[in-house]
């Protein structure tokens, strides 16, 4: 069950991140969401009286928990937008949902936080190399 969760996320975010362009930076919802859906798939499938005392799965003589288990995931699913939309609607009418593009240039620490972070690259004939982020305090991005 774990690796055809893992397998199918695995795909998943190789077809999303080529494909689509979804504002998902941390792959949330491929993670939680369609890891748990496989996951609670499957369950309906191996699970057995031995282990839970309660039902056995599909392929243990009752393959009606297959219907169960896409219920409780169709319900889940519903619930999880439902709320979401609770949250999100009046957060957008209210302060805005999406961060504007000047500020996504600029960097969010500094729009937030007053912080600057910059790389530095060093060029060298052989090869190039980075160094790790050093802060800088006072050192606005200018944006024309």
């Amino acid at each position: 069950m774990g690796a055809a969760g893992g397998a199918s996320v695995n795909m998943f975010l190789l077809v999303k991140k080529r494909f689509f362009h979804f504002d998902d930076t941390l792959d949330v919802f491929t993670c939680h969401g369609l890891g748990g859906a496989v996951g609670t798939f499957m369950t309906g499938l191996f699970c057995q009286n031995l282990v839970n005392n309660s039902v056995n799965g599909a392929f243990y003589g009752y393959p009606i928990q297959i219907w169960y288990q896409t219920l409780g995931i169709l319900v889940t699913v519903v619930y999880s937008i439902t709320c979401t939309l609770v949250i999100l609607i009046p957060m957008h009418v209210i302060i805005g949902i999406k961060i504007k593009r000047r500020d996504q240039i600029r960097g969010i620490d500094n729009v937030a936080h007053g912080e600057n972070w910059q790389i530095e690259v060093i060029s060298t004939s052989s090869n190039t190399k980075t160094r790790k982020p050093k802060q800088q305090t006072n050192n606005p991005v200018t944006i024309s």
